[in-house]
């Protein structure tokens, strides 16, 4: 018996039924061969809290201290003023830290600026209030030990201006260093802790008026101290030097501590010196003219800051112990907008 023909409708049912066998077939076959599986994400490197090494052959100057750039201070910008002396200041035990640079839209801080390095190798620090051209210098600790207080007070002068900056008029610009005599404040409240490592008055060690020896009526006679081996033979004294060499500055107080007053620079006294004695009197309550031992001054750091074009002040506090921060922070504020009288 012949069969019949397919018709062409049958035939295409026919190849597509077989095609739709084949499909399933193959799906069955990847699903159970893992071929639909999720793809698995790349593992994530995790970074260790070793740096990376750097030979001293490979490292460079560029790679240690970032290059300066210009305008306003940044994060990364090492700033012009924070000298770095080298061995002629003395050892460096421990490493420099650059400074903290904190910008706003009307004001700037930085610091520490580390600008030398006592006989025991303890860093002198200056913080930077502000970017205006007229410059002042607030100095604490010349003398340590019991007039520890004048350090104390710096601190809380530079943690007020760190917290309010822009308290900083915006043509001023003001620097605190908060010691000069870093071996000094390290014996508070000691009568040894007034001089430095080398037992070396350094409120005697500056240039002008300098004497190997001086007469002590009227003055601190607790210890036998000197006035170094030649005019500027200290760390200390020359780290300040170069650093208002390099700021020059219009006015500096120096505080010390405790007969309570103004002690203008000079000798004899300079008319702005006294102009800014009176004018921070009148601010503080601090006499002017302040009493006097009879002590006759030689090598003083505002004597020597005169010589520069920068009127200077002793403020002595009333105490050895009360830094008397509201007075001395009006003090403060008073000298950033004072100028000298015109002539």
């Amino acid at each position: 018996m012949s069969s019949k023909p397919l018709s062409p409708a049958r035939l295409g049912w026919i190849v597509g039924g077989i095609w739709a066998l084949i499909v399933l077939l193959s799906i069955f076959l990847l699903l159970t061969s893992g071929g639909f599986s999720s793809p698995q994400p790349e593992p994530i490197a995790v970074e260790t809290s070793e740096p990376a090494a750097t030979s001293p052959e490979s490292a460079t100057l560029d790679t240690i201290i970032p290059t300066e750039t210009t305008g306003p201070p940044t994060a990364t910008t090492v700033p012009t003023l924070a000298l770095i002396p080298t061995a002629t200041f003395g050892p460096s035990p421990t490493p420099i830290e650059f400074p903290t640079v904190v910008p706003t839209s009307n004001a700037l801080w930085e610091g520490p600026l580390v600008i030398g390095y006592s006989v025991q190798g303890r860093p002198i620090e200056v913080w930077r209030f502000g970017r205006g051209e007229r410059q002042y210098l607030v100095i604490g600790g010349i003398h340590g030990g019991y007039e520890l207080n004048t350090i104390e007070l710096t601190d809380q002068l530079i943690t007020y201006f760190s917290a309010k900056p822009d308290a900083v008029p915006t043509d001023a610009t003001l620097f605190i260093l908060r010691s000069l005599n870093p071996d000094g404040e390290a014996l508070p409240h000691k009568k040894e802790g007034r001089a430095n490592a080398n037992d070396v008055d350094l409120n005697r060690s500056f240039p002008i008026g300098w004497s190997p020896t001086w007469d002590r009526d009227g003055c601190w006679d607790l210890l036998e101290l000197n006035a170094g081996t030649h005019p500027a033979s200290e760390p200390e004294t020359i780290a300040l030097m170069a650093f208002v060499l390099e700021n020059p500055v219009l006015a500096v107080v120096s505080y010390h501590s405790a007969a309570p007053g103004f002690y203008p620079a000079g000798e004899p006294l300079d008319p702005n010196s006294i102009a800014l004695a009176r004018y921070l009197s009148e601010v503080t309550g601090y006499p002017y003219p302040a009493y006097y031992t009879g002590c006759y001054m030689t090598g003083s750091l505002v004597d020597w800051t005169l010589s520069t074009g920068a009127a200077g002040v002793d403020v002595e506090l009333s105490t050895h112990w009360d830094t008397e921060f509201d007075v001395n922070l009006n003090l403060v504020l008073a000298l950033l907008r004072w100028l000298p009288p015109e002539e």
